[in-house]
């Protein structure tokens, strides 16, 4: 689901939504799944709609609609070694950011719905707090992977 070169572990501080987002997006952008204007359009959107990509509690699914800065379809994770506060209220913190890239809407909604299934299991986002290494998220997916 996650190709190796698509995980980080961002060990450094990162105390802005922005350079979150920025930081998720580069193996994004190193790999050839999307353009540099990705980042902004998930910026801008995120400006306008406030974070409506956080699912629950530390975990954010980031996205925008298929557009032309997508390139290929894809599921990224960085993990930051300290929650990202995503809006001033306590509630929207960010400490697993996950990127989805969709070339339409039905790759889109697949995607969605086979990570929807995997984190609504609690004891899933409860490991998920254990993961540090791509092995780590390796193993606790090929363990989970299977849920319905």
């Amino acid at each position: 689901m996650i190709k190796p070169e698509l995980f980080q572990y961002v060990n450094e501080s990162v105390n802005d939504w922005k350079l979150a987002i920025k930081v998720a997006s580069k193996p994004l952008v190193e790999n050839k799944i999307v353009l540099v204007e990705f980042i902004s359009k998930l910026i801008s959107e995120t400006i306008r709609l406030g974070p409506y990509y956080i699912l629950t509690e530390n975990i954010a699914l980031g996205h925008i609609s298929p557009d032309k800065s997508i390139l290929q379809n894809s599921l990224s994770l960085t993990i930051f070694s300290k929650a990202i506060s995503f809006k001033n209220d306590g509630k929207h913190n960010v400490k697993f950011l996950f990127m989805l890239t969709s070339l339409d809407s039905n790759a889109h909604m697949t995607i969605m719905s086979k990570f929807a299934v995997i984190l609504s299991n609690e004891n899933f986002r409860n490991r998920l707090n254990d993961v540090e290494s791509y092995q780590d998220w390796l193993n606790l997916y090929e363990e989970y992977k299977g849920i319905k």
